[in-house]
């Protein structure tokens, strides 16, 4: 697990600091790095989810999982019906800050597993 851990905090970072320079030197990028960064975190989750690791009630983890669900149910309702289609706009700024709050959590989880980790070695 902390092993994986360590892989995901640092595809976060590299995934959004490379995305983030290569959209401020070519904005077109943007429409990819949604995909690129959104894909790897969603592979995230999914592992996460399926091996219930930091899984806990109310945890940072829950709740973002949540609000991914509900951001995603109101595309998929954007999809049916117009006025619901404002949420995509929302998205285009919120995004970038989603991302962001992920990679946090991905790293205060590995946090986390450190110090369990010296606790158990006193």
């Amino acid at each position: 697990m902390k092993t994986f851990k360590l892989v995901d905090v640092w595809i976060n970072i590299i995934l959004v600091s490379c995305c983030a320079i290569i959209c401020l030197a070519n904005i077109e990028f943007l429409f990819y790095a949604y995909f690129i960064i959104g894909g790897w975190q969603i592979i995230s989750m999914m592992v996460h989810g399926i091996t219930g690791w930091f899984m806990k009630n109310r945890g940072a983890r829950k709740v973002y999982i949540y609000t991914v669900a509900i951001i995603l149910s109101f595309v998929l309702l954007g999809q049916v019906f117009t006025p619901f289609l404002l949420i995509l706009f929302v998205l285009l700024v919120g995004s970038p800050l989603l991302a962001i709050i992920y990679t946090h959590i991905c790293y205060m989880e590995l946090q986390e597993l450190k110090e369990r980790e010296q606790l158990s070695l006193k």
